[in-house]
This record gives structure tokens, C-alpha cells and sequence, in this order.
């Protein structure tokens, strides 16, 4: 299995942390933006003298470019990824108080947020509390939907933790864990974004197939639950989907799949309005679509 996150998908999160935009990071490679796009959506191989920019723009040393972000196991790390294996270990038994809800509900905006932003380590700092806290709410609030929505919402946070810091193994748990919790809700969109997280676990995996499948199956179910709905969650979850199919069908090399996927995520967008919106961990609207389009997987095939 390939666990280590891709080069390209390393600078695109290392620029994110260090604030540095598309166009300036770009510049210091001596590429185009379009062509950075390409690096970050894998569908241009990085070289070692873009690597070496890339590191010397970010103050980074080469290796976090072409390996893991997270290459020295600290203390500090092995103590918290210890701490999370054991919350998901012990998830039907939370050794955390319930707490009240003004307080999850600030502990999940605070994780999405740092979600949002790729501070992972920090996510990782809050997220065995929070996610033992948000279990111990939901086994006592009587099969509560909203209650288990979070503690899906959570193991998706969890998931990208477990990816960026190369933990397959712990990534595969973890989304285990989050569709049982989405079972519980019989909230369609927690399930589609648990599905989006499983297809990261076959595309990490190379298995660009299985993962395109997965995406179909749940764009499937998703559009029979949520019948003839057109709020903005529906938009975004369809649309997150679409997105996700486009760059697994270039990786599979389907022209035909990646256009149909591009086509819906772009007339999704236009539905959607002027502003990109996050909803479950899924981001989506007219910026990230047209990022996409930007970057030409389509056109690498």
C-alpha cells in the first residue's frame, strides 16, 4: 500500500500552513499557477528541482516535501496518536463526562475549523477528548441522530489527521468507526461524507477503481435519500462527490467518467452561488470547482 501522501499533495498542505498563496509559491518554483495545480492534484510529477524550490520558498527541508509531513516521531506526537488509538479502541466505553452542548458545539466548529486549515497537529491535540466527549454524549442521549452526526463529523477530522500523518492502518479504523456512527443517524449526508473518506483510503491505496466505485455508489444513494431536496447541503454533498470522482477517473485514466463528473460539479457550482460552503467535513462550491477545472486533470488523459 502506498501511505505516504504524494509530493505534490505535500506542498499543496505545507503552503496552506505557511499562508503562502498559489501565485507567489508558483513564482518562487518558476512555473505557472496552473501547472502548481497540476503538482497538488498529482497529475504532474514533482522533480527534484521543484522540490527543492518548493522547500527552500516553505523553509523546509526536502525530505517533508517527498516524504511525510510528520517525519520525526516527537514525544508529543507518539503521545497523542497513543491517546487517539486508545479513544478508538474504547469507543462503546468513553472514560470522558458528557459536556454540555454549548461546549461540544464549540469543540466541533474549533475541529472543523482546524480541519479546514491543515493544523493537524493541533487537531490531533483535541481530538481524543473531543471525540471520547462526543461518544459519551451520544450512548446516553437515547439514539439522538444529531448526536451521532457529530460524533461522524469527528471521526471524519480524525481521518484526515490519521492520513497526513501516515497512519493507513488507523485511517482504515477510523472510517470503520465513522460509518458506524453515520449508520446511527440515518442522516444521508453523514454517510456520503463517510464514503468520501473511504474512497481516500482506496485512492491512497493506488486502487483508483475501487475508489471511483465507492464514490459512484454513494452519488447513487445520496441522490435516492435526499428524493427532490435542493438546499445547499444537498449541493454540496453531491457536489464534494462529483469533485472527487473528476480526480479519480483521471487517476483511472476514464475520459468519459472524469468529463460526466466535471460536467455535474460545474452545473452543481452554478446552483450553489458565489460562495463555497462546508458542510460534514465537505467543502464545495464555484472557488474549489474552479480549481479543478484550473488544474486540467481532464486533460492529462
Amino acid at each position: 500500500m502506498n501511505s505516504t501522501p504524494a509530493a505534490g499533495e505535500n506542498i499543496a498542505v505545507l503552503r496552506k500552513v505557511h499562508g503562502v498563496g498559489q501565485v507567489p509559491m508558483a513564482r518562487a518554483m518558476g512555473i505557472s499557477r496552473s501547472y502548481l495545480q497540476k503538482l497538488e492534484y498529482g497529475e504532474r510529477p514533482v522533480t527534484p528541482p521543484l522540490a527543492a524550490a518548493a522547500a527552500t520558498k516553505l523553509g523546509v527541508r526536502v525530505a517533508r516535501i517527498w516524504g511525510q509531513l510528520f517525519t520525526v516521531p516527537t514525544t508529543e506526537h507518539t503521545q497523542l496518536l497513543d491517546a487517539l488509538r486508545e479513544v478508538l479502541r474504547r469507543h462503546t466505553l468513553p472514560r470522558e463526562d458528557v459536556p454540555s452542548l454549548d461546549e461540544l458545539d464549540a469543540t466541533l466548529k474549533k475541529a472543523a475549523k482546524l480541519r479546514a486549515e491543515t493544523r493537524y497537529v493541533e487537531l490531533l491535540q483535541m481530538l481524543p477528548t473531543a471525540l471520547g466527549q462526543a461518544m459519551a454524549t451520544a450512548l446516553t442521549a437515547g439514539g439522538d441522530a444529531v448526536a451521532w452526526g457529530q460524533v461522524a463529523d469527528l471521526y471524519g477530522c480524525a481521518y484526515a489527521v490519521a492520513h497526513r500523518m501516515g497512519e493507513p492502518d488507523r485511517a482504515d479504523m477510523i472510517v470503520s468507526r465513522q460509518a458506524w456512527a453515520s449508520h446511527q443517524t440515518w442522516n444521508p449526508t453523514a454517510e456520503a461524507a463517510t464514503a468520501w473518506n473511504e474512497a481516500g483510503t482506496f485512492q491512497s491505496a493506488g486502487q483508483y477503481d475501487d475508489s471511483l466505485a465507492i464514490v459512484e455508489r454513494a452519488i447513487i444513494r445520496y441522490e435516492e435519500a435526499s428524493g427532490s431536496d435542493t438546499g445547499p447541503e444537498r449541493l454540496v454533498v453531491l457536489g464534494s462527490l462529483h469533485l472527487r470522482g473528476v480526480v479519480l477517473a483521471s487517476c483511472h485514466r476514464d475520459r468519459d467518467a472524469t468529463d460526466a463528473h466535471l460536467q455535474h460539479a460545474k452545473r452543481i457550482a452554478a446552483e450553489l452561488g458565489e460562495k463555497d460552503i462546508l458542510r460534514h467535513n465537505l467543502t464545495f462550491g464555484p472557488g474549489n470547482t474552479a480549481l479543478v477545472r484550473a488544474s486540467g486533470p481532464h486533460r492529462a488523459l
